[in-house]
């Protein structure tokens, strides 16, 4: 008698039952830095897309594992006023969000679509949403931007227990310790735009400290959430995926220091790669 074939289960179905059964998403994080940069790549994009499907998965997931409690107001926002990822197509008219724009009423259009068309020197390690599901910037950064980004990014991340829009807890960072700098200090660097700003000397730090020149009040991440999902500023795209580029000192730093897989060193380092979207465990 012949015997069936057997019939191979989707990769984002099989997480997808892992992540149900698992005690806490804090113990797949754990595991990352066992998977090598392809591994941590196809690893977290399977784990996030997988979980993207079934958002009533993601909230009993993150009932289960929220151990802050404070998380469930940033979720309730993110199902009350956000969007689901399929949405944001290339297109797509996106509202500014949270309490710190210097433009009133901000938008932009999405003119690629998201995760591509990427300058081809700019080749990140991670999408924004496998930051903030990792850990990063105290578990503080666009909790109050639900509305303009995709709610799989704060789903993920909550029921992770990775945000706290309380205040910031360095407990939140897959590191933690802290790894940065306040907005106050980037702005008296000419680093973010801030009103009033004046030109700074280079046609790089014109760019960023210009409020008009650079929507973008929170920084280089806020940049970076808004080129993923699409949006193009050529002038300030070039400055700011120069500065990227020129981020990549620290990873060399770690190399010429650090024992190979000794993530016990230089941990603020790998901290500071992670938000800037390279692989902190080299």
């Amino acid at each position: 008698m012949a015997t069936a074939a057997a019939v191979p289960v989707p990769v984002p179905v099989t997480i997808s039952v892992f992540l149900v059964g698992v005690a806490s998403l804090e113990n797949i994080i754990l595991i990352l830095p066992c998977l090598g940069s392809t591994g941590l790549l196809i690893f977290l994009d399977a784990i996030l897309r997988a979980w993207s499907i079934t958002p009533t998965g993601q909230l009993s997931v993150f009932r289960a594992n929220n151990q802050r409690g404070m998380s469930d107001t940033v979720v309730r926002r993110a199902m009350a006023h956000g969007k689901p990822a399929r949405d944001y197509k290339k297109g797509v008219v996106v509202k500014g969000g949270g309490k710190m724009g210097l433009i009133k009423g901000y938008k932009y259009v999405l003119e690629a679509e998201p995760g591509l068309g990427f300058d081809p020197r700019f080749k990140p390690a991670l999408t924004p949403g496998e930051i903030l599901f990792m850990g990063a910037f105290e578990g503080k950064y666009l909790n109050d931007c639900t509305d303009e980004f995709p709610q799989e990014w704060y789903l993920n991340a909550a029921a992770a227990n990775r945000l706290s829009p309380s205040g910031p807890d360095l407990t939140c960072n897959y590191f933690g310790v802290g790894s940065r700098q306040s907005l106050q200090v980037w702005q008296e660097n000419g680093w973010a735009p801030r009103r009033g700003s004046k030109a700074r000397g280079t046609k790089a730090r014109d760019i960023l400290a210009d409020a008009v020149a650079n929507p973008d009040e929170r920084g280089w991440f806020q940049w970076y959430c808004r080129y993923w999902l699409g949006r193009r500023i050529p002038d300030l795209d070039s400055v700011q995926i120069g500065r990227w580029r020129s981020f990549a000192r620290h990873a060399g730093s770690i190399k010429a220091r650090c024992a190979k897989g000794d993530l016990t060193c230089n941990v603020r380092e790998r901290q500071a790669l992670l938000q800037w979207s390279y692989n902190p465990f080299i």
